[in-house]
């Protein structure tokens, strides 16, 4: 008779099953190595700076209960371990013209990098709720935020100041083509008016790999951060006055009340 082999099972955590659904998820390798082949001259500095600055994400309302925990578990261990201090909006307090909670993160340069790769991870990965008995719009008629873009692509919403969307896009588009080469990731700004004066503009990111997300994120943050003049958000906070309605019906890129701008920022 043959010897009984027993097979032995390895229960994975929920870190290393990440890292197996997502191997292209060394963030820091990946940014780097793709920023030398495109000499895009992004280079961190070489000296330490105490500076902290200011960065803004928005989280649909359905994936709040990850990113908070039990008890506030998550938050205050992200808080802890990010070198950034994170702040989510009240529960219903959105940011104008949508159905998405703010994020808004301080810290330095590299606290900040680090608290975007667990954040938008954390947000672009969970499972979309969609499903019989779910509703699927808002009291206003339009689609609800959502994680997902076209054809199921991995999508999020970030916050930049409305004066430094001509730093982003760059003259003809040259800055937001680079980006979105850099990432492999569709980047699109949002309709550039502001009817309720919150000074600040959506920049939408989609791609079909987690990573590229995270690389799309860190890059337009670390492009933000490096020009002075325009990174400063008028409202730092998550609360902008009066929440405005919702205009009715559904508006294009996936829900979330903004319309954005075709044709800009097309990547992979």
């Amino acid at each position: 008779d043959k010897p009984i082999v027993k097979t032995k099972y390895v229960k994975m955590n929920d870190e290393e099953n990440r890292k197996r659904l997502y191997p292209q998820d060394d963030i820091d390798s990946a940014l780097n190595n793709k920023r030398a082949s495109l000499g895009m001259g992004y280079q961190e500095s070489s000296t330490t700076t105490s500076e902290n600055f200011y960065f803004k994400l928005l989280c649909p309302q359905f994936v709040t209960g990850l990113i908070i925990g039990r008890g506030g578990s998550v938050i205050n261990q992200l808080n802890t371990t990010c070198g950034a201090k994170i702040k989510l909006s009240q529960n219903n307090e959105f940011f104008p013209t949508t159905t998405d909670r703010i994020l808004v993160l301080y810290g330095s340069k590299d606290g900040l990098t680090n608290a975007v790769k667990e954040l938008v991870s954390k947000i672009v990965e969970a499972p979309e709720k969609k499903g019989p008995g779910l509703p699927q719009v808002d009291m206003y008629g339009n689609p609800l935020a959502s994680n997902r873009g076209p054809q199921g692509s991995f999508q999020i919403r970030i916050l930049i100041p409305k004066i430094a969307s001509g730093v982003l896009i760059g003259r003809q588009g040259s800055i937001i083509k680079q980006m979105s080469d850099l990432s492999s990731c569709k980047i699109q700004l949002g309709d550039e008016a502001d009817p309720f004066d919150t000074r600040e503009r959506i920049v939408v990111i989609n791609s079909s790999s987690v990573a590229n997300v995270v690389l799309g994120v860190q890059t337009i943050m670390q492009q933000l951060l490096s020009e002075p003049k325009v990174r400063a958000y008028s409202n730092p906070g998550t609360i902008y006055g009066q929440q405005a309605p919702m205009l009715a019906g559904p508006m294009g890129g996936g829900g979330g009340g903004y319309k954005p701008i075709a044709g800009m920022g097309m990547g992979p």
